[in-house]
C-alpha cells in the first residue's frame, strides 16, 4: 500500500485516492482464518491417533485370542518373522479398506454438498474441485498410520513363547 501510495503520490494531489491497506483492515479476518486452519489440522491429528488406537487394539485382542493358535503354529515351525507378517497384513488390509471407505465417503460428501448447497440462481455455491495429490496423499497416510499401528501386536505376536502357550493355555 505505502509502495502504491508513493507511486500514485504525483497524480494524487487533490486526495481523491484513498489506499488502504486490506491486510490491516481485515486483521481480525486474516486471524480467523488462520485459527480455522489450526484447528483443522488439530482435529486431523487427533482423528488419526484416535483411528491408530482403534486400529491398535484390534489388533491386540486378535494377539490375545489367538495366542493357543499362534502358539500351536510355532511349536509346529512357523518363523517369528511370519507370526509378525501376519498382523502386519492384517493391518495392511485394514489400512486399504479404511483408506478406500474414506476417499470414497469424502468424495460423496462433496458431491452431495455440491449437488444440494445451491444459491437462488440454482447454481452450485461452491464448484466442484479435485485435488487428486491430496486425495493419494490421504489414502497414503491411512495407509501408513494402520501399518504403524499394527507394528506392537505383530511385535507382541513374534514374541510369543509356544511352550508358555501351551502350558499356561
Amino acid at each position: 500500500a505505502s509502495q502504491i501510495q508513493t507511486l500514485l503520490a504525483e497524480d494524487n494531489t487533490d486526495n481523491t485516492l484513498k489506499i488502504v491497506n486490506w491486510k490491516s483492515e481485515n486483521a481480525q479476518l486474516l486471524s480467523g482464518l488462520s485459527g480455522q486452519t489450526v484447528s483443522s489440522v488439530m482435529i486431523q491429528v487427533f482423528v488419526l491417533v484416535s483411528v491408530n488406537n482403534v486400529i491398535y487394539s484390534v489388533l491386540a485382542i486378535t494377539v490375545l485370542q489367538k495366542r493357543k493358535q499362534l502358539g500351536i503354529m510355532k511349536a509346529m515351525g512357523i518363523t517369528d518373522g511370519k507370526a509378525a507378517r501376519v498382523f502386519l497384513s492384517e493391518g495392511f488390509l485394514l489400512g486399504i479398506g479404511g483408506a478406500l471407505v474414506g476417499v470414497t465417503l469424502g468424495l460423496g460428501l462433496m458431491y452431495a454438498f455440491v449437488t444440494f448447497a445451491k444459491g437462488p440462481d440454482k447454481k452450485p455455491i461452491i464448484d466442484l474441485y479435485f485435488d487428486y495429490n491430496f486425495i493419494v496423499l490421504s489414502a497414503m497416510i491411512a495407509l501408513l498410520a494402520s501399518m504403524g499401528a499394527a507394528l506392537i501386536p505383530a511385535r507382541r505376536s513374534s514374541k510369543l513363547n509356544p511352550i508358555e502357550v501351551i502350558r499356561n493355555g
